[in-house]
């Protein structure tokens, strides 16, 4: 099966480099400018820990050192995202993967675009949020031609999902700055 973006996919990964499609991004900690968000304030925003793995790091390091790249981006798309989209042509993401961004405001269940905006990473770039057990989109007409299938509608996994209202997040949060 030929992937409908395989010409225009931009990648960012660090452990893979293949031309120009796939960008390697060796971010260490302290390359975020923890001057800029200290670690304890980030934890504060996203509630997740700092990791350089987390997309966030990949971002800032592209908006500083490759702004070229990001100004080429329509949007983003985490990995089961991209899989969802390369089946339904939707470009989505889905809200518990996107919690792990460190951009994501569990309060308001949204990206943080005061973050990003902070850091220098274009909100443009940010895809419509969906929930889990929402309907991404149906399958393309191409698949279904080569499959000889109906269009099958394409749903986000509703697996584990805890969901925690604004008072559970609020006291989290005061444990997290009393700590």
């Amino acid at each position: 099966m030929k992937l409908p973006i395989s010409d225009r996919l931009l990648a960012c990964a660090s452990f893979v480099k293949r031309g120009d499609r796939v960008i390697v991004c060796h971010v260490s900690r302290g390359d975020l400018g923890h001057v800029i968000i200290p670690p304890e304030e980030l934890y504060a925003l996203t509630g997740t820990q700092t990791m350089r793995i987390n997309t966030l790091y990949q971002l800032y390091y592209l908006a500083k050192y490759r702004p070229e790249l990001i100004e080429r981006c329509d949007k983003i798309l985490f990995t089961p995202d991209l899989m969802a989209y390369l089946l339904t042509g939707k470009m989505r993401a889905e809200k518990t993967i996107a919690s792990t961004s460190n951009f994501l405001d569990p309060r308001t269940r949204e990206f943080s675009t005061e973050l990003l905006d902070k850091l220098g990473i274009p909100t443009s770039i940010l895809p419509e949020m969906i929930e889990p057990g929402e309907v991404y989109g149906t399958l393309t007409d191409g698949i279904c031609e080569e499959l000889g299938c109906d269009k099958i509608p394409v749903v986000v996994p509703k697996v584990g999902v805890i969901k925690i209202g604004k008072e559970e997040i609020d006291l989290i949060v005061k444990y997290i700055k009393e700590a």
